[in-house]
């Protein structure tokens, strides 16, 4: 079977931030730039989407008709109701960016040696995984309870910030 539709989509982001990290050179700061360089064109998709949805809403189109200014009613009006959605999926993407993170500084594209980085300190235990399993072990699991965390806390922001899946009481 094929792999899931999200599992592609990490890895294509994974690659591009791979590659932007390998030209710029190995730092945690080239690091930062090539994640959100590889994951902002979603941010920009799911943003114009939900701009375009909700510029077609009568209160949108009234304040236009009241003369307010394009500027203020995206300020005022667009922008407020728009950003729901991209809370939760920031704080969905979060785990899948910790994980990239991890993976770089794991691959030496991201953190150096004197700083901790989750990634680089299951890197260094590697070599001590059967002597000493927990060096790698604790990192590990560390980035794992982390991820999970962060996609518990945007599944329950989709709960509450969706009004579609909302029941009425």
């Amino acid at each position: 079977e094929a792999l899931p539709e999200i599992l592609l989509e990490f890895f294509a982001e994974l690659l591009l931030a791979l590659a932007i990290t390998a030209t710029l050179g190995p730092s945690l700061e080239h690091a930062a730039i090539a994640i959100a360089a590889s994951w902002w064109p979603w941010y920009a998709r799911l943003m114009r989407g939900e701009a375009s949805a909700i510029r077609g809403r009568a209160y949108v189109e009234a304040a236009s008709l009241l003369g307010i200014s394009l500027w203020r009613v995206a300020l005022r009006h667009i922008l407020p109701n728009s950003i729901g959605p991209i809370i939760v999926q920031a704080s969905l993407d979060l785990a899948g960016v910790i994980l990239t993170f991890a993976a770089l500084s794991f691959l030496g594209l991201g953190a150096q040696d004197p700083t901790p980085e989750w990634g680089l300190l299951v890197e260094q235990g590697r070599t001590l995984t059967f002597t000493q399993p927990w060096v790698a072990l604790f990192p590990g699991a560390a980035i794992m309870i982390a991820a999970l965390a962060f996609t518990l806390l945007g599944e329950g922001l989709r709960e509450r910030l969706d009004p579609k899946g909302q029941t009425r009481r």
